[in-house]
């Protein structure tokens, strides 16, 4: 049987742990399917290319956005002339290009995104580069009807999006694989956008934007929610559509009629032995790991750092993880909460890194202010023996059972995230069952079991 996987990062472009997951299905699976994969690669045009990756081939295909982000990217602090001077170069730019068929989507773009970068530039996640990629989608539609697949299966935003939109008349069968909150939330990139604390749905009022003028707010609202309508649309022409956690299947329940399957990601081969550390009485070693971005709370971690080394001078921490518009803000907060010899920062690292970081980590925080989808660190840091920390939120309390393999605190709540950081250590001194719990508690995401549910559900859709 012949399998497409349609997604929007691959190997060399991998992004993260969505990515992680996908490539670990893909690897074991190959010896039972025929795979092949292709990637919409969002750069400029470049020649289709193909390639092979650890002997699956993978076709990389430029999938240039409509319009062009950076006319509308401009800093908050530009003057509202000068953004509009960029937007509207942008809009011309895009429109040069339009062909009769992409013309309409075009013009819809355009004047959305013009809108919400002149008047509301916070909010220019309205600027939805997954849209501005179903144009000139002839190359994916020649691809797979040349490959003849029996089973797409489009991982990730972009791509699902452009599956429905292609117009491939291959006769296969699709399934969409949902890991974020981009198609439950009008709010597509910003979710934890409220000084108030995260926001897992919004309503028809938009509450979360309830401080902008309504001339504004009213009719980024209608675009927010017009754009959320053509995504779930997108969604109710696959066949099969799976989630990775009961949190975003009941998320997603609320839009969709279709029945959501769940197979959580895989955290990858259990480690048979854990790694032996240096004596956390000499060197408290703390990790945060994740892209650099207010969702995440990097900088939620940072100010609880500051009280905690008071109480426990030898702790330190190591943030790992992909620059972002706002991870310039971090070393100055670092400077402000004098935590210079007791921070540092690694920048992004590959997998292979990142697993030795583990190796020598004691404890890993994930302060998150969104609703995590998944969470693929906690389970990649019990993996590696070190203790975990989270926020309550999203899927991590199916994932870390509070008091028992790890511990959960209120988001954004720095004293309760202190207590805690205190309870792991004195956990770590006591040798306490934690450690082992946590990695007993791993048997459902290690990759036989994983990939026979994908094995089981990629079967059962071929077969209608």
């Amino acid at each position: 049987m012949k399998l497409v996987f349609l997604t929007d990062h691959y190997h060399p472009y991998e992004v993260g742990g969505a990515e992680r997951s996908l490539r670990i299905v893909v690897d074991r699976l190959q010896s039972r399917f025929d795979i092949q994969v292709v990637v919409l690669v969002g750069e400029p045009a470049r020649p289709v290319t193909v390639s092979s990756v650890d002997g699956v081939p993978v076709t990389y295909l430029s999938c240039l956005p409509v319009l062009d982000l950076a006319h509308f990217g401009a800093p908050a602090g530009v003057s509202r002339r000068r953004r509009l001077q960029a937007a509207l170069r942008g809009c011309a730019d895009s429109l040069g290009r339009a062909t009769p068929s992409s013309l309409r989507l075009k013009l819809w773009l355009a004047a959305c995104n013009l809108y919400s970068s002149l008047f509301c530039i916070e909010n220019y996640e309205a600027l939805d580069q997954d849209y501005s990629s179903l144009v000139n989608l002839a190359p994916l539609r020649e691809i797979l009807e040349k490959i003849g697949p029996d089973l797409i299966v489009s991982d990730n935003s972009r791509s699902i999006l452009c599956l429905p939109a292609c117009g491939q008349r291959s006769g296969a069968r699709t399934l969409a694989i949902i890991r974020d909150l981009k198609f439950s939330s009008p709010r597509r990139k910003v979710i934890a956008h409220s000084a108030s604390g995260p926001c897992d749905h919004c309503t028809p009022q938009c509450q979360c934007m309830a401080s902008l003028p309504s001339l504004i707010r009213r009719p980024l609202t209608r675009i927010l929610f017009l754009n959320q309508a053509f995504r779930l649309a997108s969604l109710q022409r696959y066949d099969q559509l799976l989630t990775t956690s009961q949190f975003l299947k009941n998320s997603l329940a609320r839009h969709i009629p279709n029945p959501l399957r769940v197979i959580p990601n895989s955290v990858g081969e259990i480690l048979n032995e854990v790694p032996v550390r240096s004596d956390i009485s000499e060197r408290t070693r703390i990790l945060f790991a994740g892209m650099l971005t207010p969702n995440k709370g990097p900088d939620i971690l940072l100010r609880a750092m500051a009280e905690f080394v008071k109480e426990c001078p030898n702790a330190d921490l190591r943030i790992a993880g992909r620059p972002s518009a706002h991870s310039a803000d971090l070393p100055a907060l670092v400077r402000q909460l004098g935590l210079e010899s007791r921070v540092e920062f690694l920048g992004f690292l590959n997998s292979r890194e990142l697993s030795q970081l583990y190796a020598s980590s004691h404890i890993v925080v994930c302060p998150t202010r969104w609703p995590e989808p998944f969470g693929r660190v906690p389970l990649e840091a019990m993996n590696h023996g070190c203790l975990v920390v989270a926020s309550r939120s999203g899927a991590f309390p199916e994932t870390i059972e509070d008091g028992r393999t790890g511990w959960l605190f209120q988001p954004m709540d720095e004293n309760d995230l202190l207590a805690k950081l205190r309870l792991a250590r004195a956990e770590w001194m006591a040798g306490g069952p934690m450690q082992q719990a946590a990695r007993a508690s791993l048997s459902r995401y290690s990759v036989d079991s994983v990939c026979k549910q994908y094995e089981d559900l990629f079967l059962e859709t071929i077969g209608g």
